[in-house]
């Protein structure tokens, strides 16, 4: 019997040391994207043993999301994926704490200049490019399209395939979404007369409010558009499944990483991929429980089992 004992006990701690040490996991998006460069850079700059996940959909990474992993998500698809879980009586989104806000991409949309297209209203009826099905971006899309009530037509088109489709009046009109500015939409400054060409359109639509920040793009961010619009942008998170446990291991592995970024953002910011530049670690205008760990290495004064986040709405 003591025999028996002893031997569980042992295995206890050989489970609860392995899970200790266990890698941990960030599910990206696809190789090239700049969730999967930023993932690269943790591993390169913060010196923390991390398995990098690309997936060419990242909602469904973010649906098998796991204990010891975290995912890359934007924070307008957590709010669908909620309203999903809702709809659907699944808990994806709704076991999901926030762990880090990262900064904010630009909505852009684009349109000929010759057309009458002027601002988000006037997409009603047009062809538009939004993005691959799948895409981070066709989803973000959907969600622009829902909360504005908008009827335009879907054209599965992103990428130099949408720029293309633009330029040959396939499409009247075509979103892409990107930290301005983004090395995609710098090309157009090579064509002869882009400016003449092409035109950034603003999107000035309250009913996207709350689930998006407005922003403005400047003047000349982009050589062929020399004048400032305002927007919209996406706010990208890095989420975890929440835990009540600061102790367990997979919120001491949070623990770590967190504080690793917050201890090497400056170097992340200097070399690695700019979208870093936009870090602050300030969770406001998120409406989303932040996850133990976030609030231990972010609120270290306050006693961990004391804090308390707004309730998912």
């Amino acid at each position: 019997m003591k025999k028996r004992s002893l031997f569980t006990l042992l295995l206890g701690l050989f489970i609860f040391f392995n899970q200790a040490n266990a890698q941990l996991t960030i599910i990206t998006g696809p190789e090239g994207s700049a969730t999967y460069q930023m993932a690269q850079d943790i591993k390169t700059y913060c010196k923390i043993d991390i398995a990098i996940s690309p997936t060419e959909k990242l909602v469904d990474g973010f649906r098998n999301l796991q204990a010891g992993k975290v995912c890359f998500m934007q924070y307008d698809i957590l709010q669908n994926e909620l309203y999903n879980d809702l709809k659907n009586g699944t808990k994806n989104a709704e076991k999901s704490d926030l762990l880090l806000p990262l900064g904010n991409e630009e909505i852009h949309l684009i349109a000929l200049s010759e057309s009458d297209i002027r601002d988000f209203s006037g997409l009603n009826g047009k062809k538009v490019g939004v993005g691959k099905a799948g895409e981070t971006m066709r989803q973000t899309v959907q969600v622009l399209k829902s909360l504005s009530k908008s009827k335009w037509t879907d054209v599965e088109y992103s990428g130099r395939e949408a720029i293309k489709a633009l330029l040959n009046k396939e499409i009247d009109a075509m979103f892409f979404i990107g930290n301005a500015p983004d090395e995609k939409l710098t090309v157009f400054s090579k064509l002869p007369g882009a400016n003449e060409t092409l035109r950034l359109v603003p999107i000035e639509e309250k009913s996207l409010e709350g689930s998006y920040t407005s922003t403005t793009i400047r003047a000349s961010t982009y050589k062929w558009a020399d004048y400032q619009i305002e927007t919209y942008a996406a706010k990208l998170v890095l989420v975890a499944i929440g835990t009540e446990d600061i102790k367990s291991p997979e919120s001491q592995q949070y623990i770590k990483l967190l504080t690793q970024l917050k201890t090497h953002i400056k170097t992340l910011q200097r070399s690695g991929h700019r979208s870093w530049r936009r870090v602050s670690f300030v969770f406001d205008g998120l409406n989303w429980n932040r996850h133990i760990a976030a609030q231990q290495v972010f609120d270290p004064k306050i006693p961990t089992e004391k804090k308390t986040d707004e309730k998912k709405k």
